[in-house]
């Protein structure tokens, strides 16, 4: 971005001094003027994101963001092209989402067991309570006590629920609700085997809108160095006139903005990538890779 924009300031002043000439017209000035400002923009939102990137990551590892460096060889190479079928989809772990909604389906499998079983158990209560009543203050003088200070007592309860309208409606709502959350179950893994298909299809169309963007690259290169000969050499023909220094910097401007292109849809493909690498659980073992490679040599 440097680059095109010290290019396009340049085209700029270009401009201007064929129009001081009476070569070029007002419009061919703040179009120039645009670009710059275009690229300028383009800068700036760039540095933007970087600088929060840097603050976000600053945040998650407790370092002040001042003190952080990119290191090249920490980063694992580009991840592999993964080339999989639908019918390998079972294979690979569960997201986080889906684990807990089996954990909660479970629970749920639990609860409506329990709830279902109720009605066939009896229910068995015992209760039992001890008093002595103080001697003092003529306590015998208002109770017949006899002589006897002590009271105590038990009693047992059997309740055979088989007729609790109540709790077998609450066993048929408790299997309703375990059913109900074993089907999220299934359904949040087809959610997620869709979306692995889905990243899958997005990482082959990006890669080939990534090698597309890498031969426009090189295309405007070419260009921009058969300009630079004929601009070199001051020859041209009725047919193709001589490059003029515009030209040269019009051509640069659109190299630099080709290969920014390319950078861009080589990094929506890797950012794919290791969404992919993540949801089918080898995300910890690709960033392993690059100690093993450090290791190594």
């Amino acid at each position: 971005m440097t680059d095109e924009y010290g290019y396009a300031l340049r085209l700029v002043s270009i401009v201007q001094d064929r129009l001081d000439a009476g070569i070029e017209s007002p419009l061919e000035l703040k179009q120039a003027h645009r670009t710059a400002l275009q690229i300028q923009l383009q800068q700036e939102q760039l540095e933007d994101e970087i600088t929060s990137l840097r603050e976000h990551f600053s945040q998650l590892i407790g370092l002040s963001a001042t003190q952080l460096v990119t290191t090249s060889s920490s980063i694992p190479s580009s991840p592999a092209p993964l080339l999989w079928s639908t019918e390998h989809l079972n294979e690979y772990p569960d997201t986080p989402g889906v684990l807990s909604a089996k954990m909660n389906a479970f629970a749920k499998r639990k609860q409506a067991n329990g709830d279902s079983r109720y009605t066939w158990r009896p229910q068995i209560a015992f209760a039992a309570q001890y008093g002595r009543i103080s001697p003092f203050n003529g306590a015998a003088t208002y109770y017949n006590l006899n002589g006897n200070y002590n009271t105590a007592y038990a009693a047992a309860q059997v309740q055979l629920p088989f007729s609790d309208s109540a709790r077998k409606a609450k066993a048929r709502e408790s299997l309703a609700d375990a059913q109900h959350a074993e089907h999220t179950v299934e359904f949040l893994r087809q959610q997620q085997n869709t979306t692995r298909v889905k990243l899958q299809h997005s990482v082959t169309e990006l890669g080939t809108k990534a090698e597309l963007a890498q031969l426009d690259r090189g295309i405007a290169e070419d260009q921009l160095n058969a300009m630079l000969v004929r601009l070199t050499s001051g020859n041209g023909t009725d047919s193709t006139p001589p490059m003029t220094p515009k030209d040269e910097m019009n051509a640069r401007i659109l190299e630099r903005q080709r290969y920014l292109e390319m950078l861009d849809a080589t990094l929506r493909l890797q950012e794919l990538q290791i969404n992919l690498l993540r949801r089918n659980g080898q995300l910890e073992s690709w960033i392993q890779s690059a100690h093993d490679a450090q290791t190594s040599d």
